[in-house]
């Protein structure tokens, strides 16, 4: 039992951060950094810290670009599309810092041209499965970048590129489900709607287990 307390000026700092994204839906605000690495298996990632601008709640997401041998992945049309709803032509990375999910300062190369400018993305939760140090199965969740839109328009990249009204959207996230990979199950969970996020103080989401381009 403890019986002397000493103030720590970090936990009582914790206690001020939004709570994290953590329910499938439709949210606006901006990536406070973007930033591109190589993952553990050889495949380049890109790390995005979007804030949600209605709520200030906060989302570590991230995309495979390019597989470890070299070719293009999915989440290069993800990438292409979300600079476009943006509207950046082209965005280069450069040496610096940034923070990672477990908020450690480290090296980066930082896309400094994605950052801080407004976006809109449709985040889906993935639910899975990772094995604990006693070998025990748990489940996690990640934050997916699923589509991408303008926040003002509310257009698509196709939309924008095409002329056309907005509507892909509203259908999408009519349609938008939590993905579940548990237990290697085809299977998937109705959304909760954004607008019922968790408030600030609610408990932290489990560890994203997210580490590498799954090809």
């Amino acid at each position: 039992m403890l019986t002397s307390f000493t103030t720590d000026a970090k936990r009582a700092s914790d206690t001020d951060r939004p709570a994290s994204i953590s329910q499938s839906g439709c949210y606006t605000g901006v990536f406070r950094q973007v930033y591109t690495y190589q993952s553990a298996g050889g495949a380049q990632m890109v790390s995005f810290n979007f804030a949600d601008q209605q709520s200030g709640q906060t989302c570590f997401t991230d995309l495979c670009i390019m597989k470890k041998n070299g070719e293009a992945a999915f989440g290069m049309d993800i990438l292409n599309a979300i600079m476009l709803c943006m509207g950046v032509q082209k965005a280069d990375a450069v040496q610096g810092k940034a923070r990672n999910r477990r908020g450690e300062v480290i090296d980066a190369m930082r896309i400094k041209a994605m950052e801080n400018r407004p976006v809109g993305i449709v985040l889906q939760k993935e639910w899975d499965t990772y094995q604990d140090q006693n070998g025990g199965l748990k489940d996690t969740y990640r934050m997916i970048i699923a589509k991408p839109f303008d926040p003002q328009t509310r257009r698509t990249a196709s939309e924008i590129t095409e002329g056309r009204e907005p509507k892909i959207l509203e259908q999408f996230v009519k349609n938008l489900k939590d993905r579940d990979r548990r237990n290697n199950a085809a299977q998937s969970a109705p959304a909760a709607p954004a607008a019922a996020a968790a408030p600030a103080a609610a408990p932290q989401p489990p560890l994203d287990s997210y580490d590498d381009c799954p090809f």
